[in-house]
């Protein structure tokens, strides 16, 4: 899998985001290998933010963590998440 196919993979089947948790653990786990912090998660206060704007931002931490060599990373944990553990909505597609 390369980096474009994770991020359809991300917005396939009305994916949004990860849930908090998983989104919470995600931009840890990236943020642990490497020395700079990643674009934050929508979670807490941010999760009321668009459903574009999370897909945008799940969008921005995979090229983040690509163009630090942390795309095996991205590729395996947000491609182990279940079903249950992706937040799903209604997305407008141009």
């Amino acid at each position: 899998m390369n980096k474009d196919e994770l991020k359809l993979l991300c917005k396939s089947e009305n994916r949004v985001c990860p849930m908090p948790p998983q989104w919470a653990k995600f931009e840890e786990l990236i943020a642990k290998i490497s020395d700079e912090k990643p674009p934050h998660s929508l979670i807490l206060g941010s999760w009321f933010e668009s459903s574009d704007k999370k897909i945008a931002r799940v969008q921005e931490q995979i090229d983040w963590a690509d163009e630090r060599g942390l795309l095996n990373v991205a590729i395996e944990y947000l491609n182990g998440l279940t079903e249950s553990q992706w937040y799903k909505g209604f997305i407008r597609r141009s």
